[in-house]
């Protein structure tokens, strides 16, 4: 089972996060994972149910990795955490934040209200 060998039989990654990093991932992990979870048990013969337990397996192996300490990584769960990070990025708009704290700290820098 996918959620005993978070290594999955290949290349291993040992994962070096904070204990706050897993605790979110965790999280972040555990809310996304009932999406998909949700729709196979409503919708069990629906065309994209493939796809749904796919996702809930890589959910599965990602979580188990962060349990583990390690995991190897293949291409859903590379999927699975592209998609999250670019969701995430355009929710809570990752660029413009970006954009708005650089100015604000090259102003401050220029005019020594440094932190």
């Amino acid at each position: 089972m996918a959620s005993s060998d978070p290594t999955g039989g290949g290349a291993i990654v040992i994962l070096a996060l904070t204990f706050r990093q897993r605790q979110y991932l965790r999280r972040t992990l555990c809310h996304c994972k009932t999406g998909p979870e949700g729709d196979l048990q409503t919708h069990p013969d629906h065309r994209n149910a493939g796809k749904w337990r796919v996702d809930v397996a890589a959910y599965d192996r990602l979580l188990a990795g962060l349990e583990a300490g390690s995991i190897s990584p293949d291409d859903q769960v590379r999927r699975i955490v592209r998609e999250l990070a670019t969701a995430t990025d355009h929710e809570e708009e990752y660029e413009r934040v970006v954009f708005e704290h650089a100015a604000l700290l090259a102003l401050g820098e220029q005019i020594g209200a440094e932190r």
